[in-house]
């Protein structure tokens, strides 16, 4: 169980908000047509990460850092 001052970590991949052309993006693309081979399964933008941790109860939502244009931390707060 997560203390109430708790805070939650995720580290990911991330879709662009929109369609990009440039390597890192072409490469979570694929990554999220791979996803969809597993049930429910797909990548998510910055701000579908932010709508599920609230959703869950969190708040204060932030992308840490973005490493290679698509893996991001990112962290959310009780």
């Amino acid at each position: 169980m997560l203390p109430g001052n708790g805070k939650l970590i995720i580290m990911n991949a991330v879709l662009p908000e929109a369609a990009e052309r440039s390597k890192s993006s072409q490469y979570v693309s694929r990554l999220d047509n791979t996803m969809l081979m597993q049930p429910a399964g797909k990548e998510r933008t910055a701000k579908e990460f932010e709508f599920l941790t609230q959703a869950a109860g969190f708040s204060n939502f932030r992308v840490a850092c973005v490493a290679r244009g698509i893996w991001a931390v990112m962290e959310s707060f009780k």
